[in-house]
């Protein structure tokens, strides 16, 4: 009777043990299929643009925002990951001239400023996966928008505003991930998007 008892006990913790630690595990697994990442790049066409023109016209200022990538994907098995991922990037060219005044102790100034965000679908299908490095390409779908302003402080001035005639996104690129631990990793991808280089 002893034994049974003994045996019995001993039963229950092992299955509440093996339970807990299917628990655990599962947990785990099912955190590694959700991916969050943030990611800042370089490359963008509109302020490669405006960064030639301040070169190349000293008297200009020059400033920009991003881009910067803020994406979550969820990994079905390992070659497939369906999520969506947003972007934004922003750039502007100012002038002030100081021999003119728009009103006491006010200086004329002009400016000319860009920005673009955009949301996608996207999908990623993994060709490569070995030790802690991954390979694969992505490809995107869904909205943009943006638009490009030009505005001054001259008396009874109005903003000139041009929004993006095409309210469509895309994009593809390759990318290659680096996993640290399962739960942080770094990631670079080059391609078709707001960056030809994103980190």
């Amino acid at each position: 009777a002893f034994t049974y008892k003994n045996n019995m006990k001993r039963s229950v913790v092992i299955f509440l043990l093996s339970f807990f630690t299917m628990s655990l595990s599962a947990q785990e697994v099912a955190l590694t299929k959700h991916h969050l990442s943030a990611g800042y790049g370089t490359g963008n066409l509109n302020q490669g643009i405006l960064l030639f023109v301040k070169n190349n016209i000293s008297i200009l200022d020059y400033s920009a925002t991003g881009p910067y990538f803020i994406a979550y994907m969820y990994r079905f098995n390992k070659k497939i990951a369906i999520g969506g991922r947003y972007a934004y990037a922003a750039s502007e060219l100012g002038y002030t001239d100081k021999s003119q005044q728009v009103s006491p102790g006010v200086y004329y100034n002009a400016s000319f400023s860009w920005y673009s965000y955009s949301a996608l679908v996207r999908a990623q299908f993994y060709f490569y996966s070995e030790n802690n490095l991954e390979l694969y390409m992505s490809s995107g779908f869904g909205i943009r928008y943006g638009e490009q302003r030009y505005q001054d402080n001259l008396p009874n001035s109005q903003d000139s505003v041009i929004p993006n005639p095409i309210p469509i996104g895309f994009d593809f690129t390759l990318g290659a991930t680096y996993h640290l631990t399962d739960f942080f990793s770094f990631y670079t991808e080059v391609g078709l998007a707001k960056a030809v280089v994103q980190v």
